[in-house]
């Protein structure tokens, strides 16, 4: 926690001392140093480090197998359309075919955020009518990663991993960290460092060969950067409640990558803070009813999703969490379920709602349940949302 206090007294203060230009010299200087803490050696062993440890199967046969006709269906649909990017975000679709993602630009209004500005100085409401900065920052969470691997495991075919490499290479030269407006919102940049990880371990034959050695080497560098910038900048406030969704967002993206760099000094701080500091989280978000202490119910569900797969993640890597920590996800899930009216298959809203998830790869409606709790359709099927989330094709 001291590097976050000097991060936060002694070098922003510093930067902005030093006024605009001098001041993102010394940024970039202090990112640059960060870089070469990079633990090159001890991420070289790319199969050990990153494959293995993923909370589920990402064999090619256990999805193709499991996933239903309707899931398979849309996977596939979604895949092409995010080859040729494709998006439809907040209620706006944009197309990018052909050309590059402009990642900083909010296609609706047309207002594009300054790539080069400091994220600490960009500016969230930006002088534009109708612009919304959570159209760059949606797009920017790389929901749609998750997708194109597993169409790529539907199918085998490599267009899905040259898609996804394409966009993440182009993602990180024009977003340098910390500069514009990705490097803004932390939960974002959690929700990002998982989609990729885990869009990373549907690809992991073809991220592990050599042909894929120097995408690998930028992507781990990117992740790494994600993880200080995580450690130096967490939401214990948050835009509106202290310590609530934002917070354990930051936590679930530093445990994740805690996880994955948990074979260096810094990698293994990270895992033991947020490790620690989600259980603390889960006995203050969470009330003894099982109810999420915003209280609402989309923001809940979505609170589920985070804690649940920490809690796979956990026990899958030997990191596992507390019996009450599992009590109060079982309760989390038990209040879902109860605010089901009978026969239905989506929650009502109760709340404030912003349409989150921590992985959507069929985009699935934050109201309903059924790819949590398949079953409730009243039928034996799966859904590729419990899975990618806890490793199981329905819920126990």
């Amino acid at each position: 926690m001291k590097k976050q206090e000097y991060h936060r007294s002694v070098l922003i203060p510093i930067q902005r001392r030093l006024g605009k230009k001098a001041g993102e010299l010394f940024a970039s200087a202090v990112y640059a140093a960060d870089g070469l803490r990079y633990p090159v050696r001890r991420m070289r062993n790319f199969r050990e480090n990153f494959c293995g440890i993923a909370p589920f199967d990402p064999q090619q046969d256990t999805i193709a197998q499991n996933t239903c006709r309707e899931e398979r269906t849309r996977i596939i649909e979604l895949a092409e359309q995010f080859i040729r990017k494709n998006f439809s975000l907040l209620g706006g679709q944009i197309s990018y075919e052909g050309g590059k993602i402009n990642w900083h630009r909010d296609f609706k209004s047309g207002y594009e955020w300054d790539s080069k500005l400091h994220g600490t100085r960009v500016p969230v409401y930006a002088d534009s009518p109708g612009s919304d900065i959570k159209i760059p920052w949606e797009l920017s969470r790389g929901h749609h990663f998750v997708t194109l691997g597993l169409a790529y495991r539907l199918t085998g075919d490599r267009k899905y991993f040259e898609a996804y490499g394409e966009q993440i290479d182009q993602w990180i030269a024009s977003n340098p960290v910390p500069f514009g407006v990705n490097w803004v919102c932390s939960m974002d940049i959690a929700i990002r460092a998982v989609n990729w990880i885990v869009a990373g371990w549907l690809f992991q034959d073809l991220m592990s060969g050599g042909e894929s050695k120097s995408f690998r080497n930028r992507f781990l560098k990117s992740l790494w950067h994600h993880g200080i910038h995580l450690s130096r900048n967490p939401e214990w406030r948050g835009p509106q409640h202290p310590r609530g969704n934002h917070f354990a967002a930051d936590l679930t993206g530093l445990f994740t990558l805690g996880v994955l760099f948990r074979n260096c000094r810094t990698g293994a701080g990270w895992l033991s803070m947020s490790r620690s500091l989600l259980e603390q989280e889960m006995a203050y978000q969470v009330l003894k009813d099982g109810v999420h202490h915003e209280r609402s119910t989309t923001y809940h569900r979505m609170m589920y999703e985070m804690f649940l797969f920490c809690d796979r993640l956990g026990m899958r890597t030997g990191f596992p969490f507390s019996p009450a920590y599992r009590q109060r996800l079982k309760s989390m899930e038990e209040f879902l379920l109860a605010l089901l009216p009978v026969g239905a298959q989506k929650i009502p809203q109760i709340g404030d709602n912003d349409d989150g998830h921590l992985l959507d790869p069929v985009q699935s409606p934050p109201d309903s349940l059924t790819g949590l709790f398949p079953n409730i359709a009243g039928t034996e099927t799966s859904s590729i949302e419990r899975f990618m989330l806890a490793g199981e094709w329905n819920a126990a």
